[in-house]
């Protein structure tokens, strides 16, 4: 198998260790980056081939399969080049940044949307994998909960102490013109409540600009929206924040009959008086989202047309900020669609 890397980041270069590790069969690895050495990824297989553009990689050789992971604001160029080519991706979250991303990405669905590239393609949103997660959407799609009266999401980490030793005011996180901003960078949460209900239908969102890090970016951001199940009604109260010290990822469903709480860092659910899952790490995840991706007949993970969806849901939120308070995002493209 061969196989491009597009993004030479700590997101791809774990792809590339699971790549790795699961493919017996893997003919070296290719690279698509900006830098002219890679030593992590050197060490890993031995050498590697970099190229500067997806494009230039995608026209000189044959792949069998693509892992997509660069800055933001790349990912849906790179995407529309591989899917072209006739190779499956699988896409590190978002697929893409801004209005001009979402019409190429329409775009390519509507060219490519059945081809077998486009249909093999899955999303890297490993959360899905969670067996703590699952229970909760079994719970919650049983009745478990009786009438779901809410979902409230809380995401609460610091930015600074992502990435030790390194400048974390150059990571794309913290760089407008890299698509970051925590909107965009945790939109792990916003996944799966749209598993559990379906869709997310944005009422209203706020930005937050910080002193505390000072960035050209969102740092904190609370979403009010509506989802339903069984035909109900149900509010769902988001917050998403990088620049507190404290830190926890907590999906609570709350319903007539009970409540249960997901503990997104210890990987363990709360039902009742059950505490079940506990211990389920972020390294197993992305590992089961590689196997599923490159080995599996029928891949269960989410789909291109999941992170599309996603992807046009950030940015009405983003249009929803702008318009509750057009000076504190007018750094920041949130015009609507």
């Amino acid at each position: 198998m061969r196989v491009l890397l597009v993004g030479s980041g700590t997101a791809a270069t774990r792809h590339a260790r699971n790549v790795r590790d699961l493919v017996a069969d893997i003919d070296g690895i290719h690279v698509v980056s900006s830098r002219s050495q890679l030593p992590e990824l050197e060490a890993l297989y031995g050498g590697v081939q970099i190229w500067r553009t997806v494009p230039s990689a995608v026209q000189n050789e044959c792949f069998d399969a693509a892992i997509i992971a660069p800055a933001s604001s790349e990912t849906a160029r790179a995407l529309d080049a591989c899917v072209r080519a006739g190779i499956p991706c699988l896409v590190e979250k978002p697929l893409g940044v801004g209005r001009e991303d979402v019409r190429l990405i329409d775009d390519l669905f509507h060219d490519k949307g059945k081809s077998e590239a486009w249909k093999r393609s899955r999303m890297s949103f490993q959360y899905r994998f969670s067996p703590a997660f699952r229970e909760l959407h079994r719970v919650i799609s049983t009745g478990g909960l009786g009438e779901l009266l809410g979902v409230s999401v809380v995401f609460s980490e610091y930015l600074p102490s992502w990435k030790p030793g390194h400048d974390w005011r150059r990571s794309y996180s913290a760089r407008q013109d890299l698509g970051g901003g925590v909107l965009r960078t945790q939109c792990h949460e916003l996944d799966l409540v749209t598993v559990l209900l379906g869709s997310l239908q944005v009422d209203g969102a706020i930005f937050g600009f910080s002193n505390a890090l000072a960035l050209d970016v969102e740092d904190s951001v609370h979403v009010l929206g509506h989802g339903r199940l069984f035909g109900d009604y149900v509010p769902v109260s988001v917050f998403l924040s990088m620049c507190r010290p404290e830190s926890e990822r907590l999906i609570t469903a709350s319903g007539s009959e009970g409540r249960a709480v997901l503990d997104l860092r210890s990987g363990s659910l709360e039902f009742g008086r059950t505490r079940k899952f506990q211990g389920c790490d972020r390294e197993t995840l992305f590992r089961q989202v590689a196997a599923d991706f490159l080995q599996s007949e029928e891949p269960q993970g989410a789909t291109l047309e999941h992170g599309f969806e996603l992807t046009r849901l950030l940015e009405d939120i983003r249009a929803a900020a702008a318009r509750t308070n057009p000076s504190a995002t007018d750094r920041s493209d949130s015009q609507p669609i």
